[in-house]
């Protein structure tokens, strides 16, 4: 997969930030497979991923399975590229959200200090990102085209809602689900106000299934809208 984002970023680099339509889709679908290395790449980042990026440094294994790193300025422009196509940045937009959810789900119940308050901020960090990514296509599309995009971009990403279920029988399923649902219910709302707010909606939701008391949960709830917005606007500058 490295191979393949160095090689989609020289001609990403060449076409001047472009790829060709049918290309982003597959790409997206492969790049979700690694949601757990494009969300430090994408976010908070980690000095092992820098380390690693260089193009010949290998793949590595560890406890958590298979990781790869490229420079982030690469991925962010692969990314940027292969967004303009909404049903691909649907693909990245749901990867991202299950990968929050299940770092968020992984919290142990006891957990204080850094342990609860370090996984919001990393999705924070990571969907504020890939907000900066959907601004930049929609300034580049104009007023009708971005319209149209935002309305595939929801339509995707409420296309399959599963089915209710408890957080207890399964955390991840209810934090998905949960925040699909008000994406759905909340169209007045618009879908840009509605995704720039995803990382605290869902800590909402997380900390209110923890049975975190009321300044906790508020504490969060402002530290990944503030987050995420940092996120945005440093993606939004160095994608120029």
């Amino acid at each position: 997969m490295k191979d393949v984002l160095l090689a989609v970023d020289d001609e990403v680099t060449r076409a001047g930030g472009r790829l060709d339509p049918g290309v982003g889709v597959p790409l997206a679908e492969s790049l979700a497979d690694y949601a757990s290395d494009t969300g430090v790449m994408l976010g908070m980042g980690s000095a092992d991923y820098v380390v690693r990026s260089s193009a010949s440094e290998p793949a590595w294994e560890d406890d958590d399975g298979v990781h790869m790193a490229v420079p982030r300025a690469a991925l962010l422009r692969t990314v940027r590229a292969v967004s303009e196509e909404p049903k691909a940045f649907v693909v990245l937009r749901l990867a991202a959200t299950r990968h929050a959810a299940e770092g968020l789900a992984a919290v142990e119940r006891d957990a204080t200090g850094a342990e609860l308050t370090a996984p919001p901020a990393r999705n924070a960090h990571t969907l504020g990102a890939l907000d900066a990514v959907a601004e930049d296509v929609r300034e580049d599309l104009g007023r009708d085209g971005a319209a149209e995009w935002e309305r595939e971009v929801l339509q995707g990403l409420t296309k399959r809602i599963p089915e209710p279920s408890s957080y207890d029988e399964d955390p991840v399923h209810h934090l998905v689900g949960s925040w699909q649902r008000a994406l759905l219910s909340g169209k007045a709302e618009g879908s840009r106000i509605l995704l720039e707010r995803q990382s605290a909606d869902m800590v909402d939701v997380w900390s209110k299934e923890r049975g975190l008391d009321g300044e906790v949960r508020r504490s969060l709830r402002e530290d990944s809208l503030n987050s995420s917005f940092a996120a945005r606007g440093n993606t939004g500058r160095e994608l120029g």
